[in-house]
């Protein structure tokens, strides 16, 4: 009796510790995986929040370009200047101007993202532009804080002066020499056909 009371005492205890291990186990287990868990939902969290902010805010961005057909010419020349522009921001731009020396020369109530503008001018180098041929121009948006601004160099060069052309050599002739000459031969070589023709005639009355 004592024995057998000892034992079912003895399995009892051993039976509440198995189970004090084992709720053990299964809470330090889910101490391990909670915190992984909730980290890995937070990081997306805030991906998501950060994502849908950079999409919401707009983006204001023109790319300019502005060109030359030639880097040199003349007083009195005509070059062309080539001016374009593309919307590269994410966001429609308005009321865009393309200027040449703060002159308005194409402009566009409105530029969808993607969309670009073109426009070909065409100058003249003047005297006043020997030795200092620049070309200033400029792009505005009303989007944007300040203007964008390009400056471009042409080398003018003063006008060739007008080579002054030789007369054409002219081959001078006996009669070119003395036109008096020239006229007495002609004149004898008249008389002498004159007389020939005089003489054929007698002969031919004769016959």
């Amino acid at each position: 009796m004592i024995r057998s009371a000892f034992l079912r005492k003895l399995s009892a205890s051993l039976l509440a510790l198995c189970m004090a291990v084992s709720a053990s186990a299964v809470l330090a287990f889910a101490d391990e995986e909670q915190p992984g868990d909730t980290t890995g939902l937070h990081e997306q969290q805030t991906d998501d929040e950060t994502t849908g902010l950079h999409q919401d805010q707009p983006v204001y961005s023109l790319s300019v370009q502005a060109t030359t057909d030639t880097e040199q010419c003349y007083v009195g020349d005509i070059f062309k200047v080539t001016l374009s522009a593309v919307n590269d921001g994410n966001t429609d731009l308005t009321n865009v101007e393309f200027l040449f020396e703060d002159s308005q020369v194409l402009t566009q109530e409105t530029l969808a993202v993607g969309g670009n503008m073109e426009k070909t001018i065409k100058l003249r180098a003047d005297e006043v532009d020997i030795g200092n041929g620049t070309v200033n121009v400029s792009f505005k948006a009303a989007e944007l804080a300040d203007p964008i601004t390009r400056q471009l160099h042409v080398e003018v060069l003063p006008a060739p002066a007008e080579q002054e052309q030789a007369p054409a050599e002219q081959t001078d002739t006996p009669a070119d020499k003395n036109p008096s000459t020239g006229g007495k031969l002609t004149a004898a070589a008249a008389v002498i056909a004159a007389a020939a023709l005089c003489i054929f005639i007698r002969k031919r009355n004769k016959k």
